[in-house]
C-alpha cells in the first residue's frame, strides 16, 4: 500500500519557507519503518504535475496543513475527490487540522483527521485501512511516544541544497570557525516537542497534549553525526518551541 504525504505551498511568501518539511519527513520514516511504501511531495519545490502523478498511484493521501497555507489544501481535496471519489482516502494533519478537526470533517470531503503527534496515530489509521479496506470518518489521536524511539527524518525525500538558514541568506560571507556559512549545508533539528507556555495566540501546547518531552543527548548527537557523515551538513539550528527550557 502506497501513502502520499503532501505539504502545501506557502503562497503568501515571496520565497519558499526556509526549512525542510521536517514533520512530514519524521512521519515518512516512521511509516517506512513499519512496512509502508511512502512518497513525499512538497509543493514549495515540486510542481502540481508531480503531485497528480503520485496521487494516481497512492491509496492514502496525507496533507499537512497550516492555517495560512490552507487554501491550496482545500482545492487539492476537492480536485482529488471529484476525480477519484472514494477510491482515494484523504487524511489531514498538522497544527491547523488539530485545532478544528470536527469542523473539517463536517465541511470537507475528507476521510480522517490526525490530531496532535502524528506518527503513531497515522500508523494506526493505515493499519486499519490495510486490514479492512475501509477508513473511518473520524478523528485519530494516539498516546505520545518516547522521542528516542522515533527514527530520524527521511531526509532523502527532501533536498538540503533547496533550503537555506535565514542568516546564510542575509550574511552569506560571515565566517564561523573559519567556515563561510553561505557555502554550508544546513539542517534543522528538533530536540524536544511541546511547550511550557500557555500563550493565547498559539496552540502549540495543545497540539502536544500540554506536555513537554525531550530526546536524550545521545540521540541528538547521533542525528548530528549522521547528518555530518552521510549528508555533509555543517550548519544546524534547533527548531524546538522552547529549546532553552532544559
Amino acid at each position: 500500500m502506497k501513502i502520499l504525504l503532501v505539504r502545501t505551498k506557502f503562497n503568501h511568501l515571496q520565497v519558499p519557507p526556509p526549512y525542510m518539511p521536517i514533520g512530514i519527513l519524521y512521519l515518512a520514516s516512521y511509516l517506512e519503518q513499519n512496512g509502508f511504501q511512502i512518497s513525499v511531495i512538497d509543493l514549495n519545490r515540486q510542481s502540481e504535475f508531480m503531485l497528480w502523478d503520485e496521487v494516481e498511484t497512492s491509496e492514502i493521501i496525507g496533507i499537512s496543513m497550516l492555517s495560512y497555507a490552507r487554501s491550496q489544501a482545500f482545492q487539492i481535496i476537492r480536485n482529488i475527490k471529484s476525480t477519484y471519489g472514494d477510491r482515494k482516502k484523504i487524511v489531514l494533519g498538522g497544527m491547523f487540522s488539530s485545532s478544528m478537526p470536527k469542523k473539517l470533517l463536517d465541511n470537507f470531503p475528507i476521510d480522517a483527521v490526525v490530531v496532535g503527534e502524528g506518527e503513531r496515530a497515522f500508523l494506526e489509521l493505515c493499519l486499519e485501512y490495510q486490514m479492512t479496506g475501509q477508513l473511518s470518518k473520524q478523528i485519530y489521536k494516539a498516546e505520545l511516544m518516547n522521542l528516542d524511539n522515533i527514527p530520524f527524518p527521511a531526509w532523502r525525500y527532501s533536498d538540503f541544497d533547496c533550503w537555506k538558514m535565514q542568516i546564510t541568506q542575509s550574511r552569506p560571507d560571515l565566517e564561523i570557525n573559519g567556515l563561510r556559512i553561505g557555502n554550508l549545508r544546513w539542517s534543522p533539528i528538533i530536540a524536544s516537542r511541546g511547550c511550557f507556555g500557555r500563550c493565547i495566540f498559539c496552540n502549540t501546547f495543545k497540539h502536544w497534549d500540554y506536555k513537554m518531552r525531550f530526546r536524550s543527548a545521545k540521540n541528538i548527537v547521533d542525528e548530528i553525526e549522521t547528518l555530518i557523515n552521510q549528508h555533509n551538513v555543517r550548519l544546524f539550528s534547533f527548531y524546538d518551541d522552547a529549546f532553552p527550557v532544559s
